[in-house]
């Protein structure tokens, strides 16, 4: 899942779905597996003690 501003969740769904797109192929073509992409709206990933977790896979 991935957070988006608030801007861009609401009233902008065509533009949620190049975002998710472009974000699904570059991902594939970097690790060669296609993620499914859902935009959530900013604020609502649960974040243990109130950071931001942080993922890199550099494979």
């Amino acid at each position: 899942w991935v957070e988006i501003t608030e801007k861009l969740f609401f009233d902008k769904m065509r533009e949620q779905r190049t975002l998710a797109d472009a974000m699904r192929d570059k991902v594939a073509n970097f690790i060669g597996i296609t993620p499914r992409i859902k935009l959530v709206e900013h604020g609502t990933l649960e974040r243990p003690d109130g950071t931001i977790q942080l993922f890199v896979d550099h494979r």
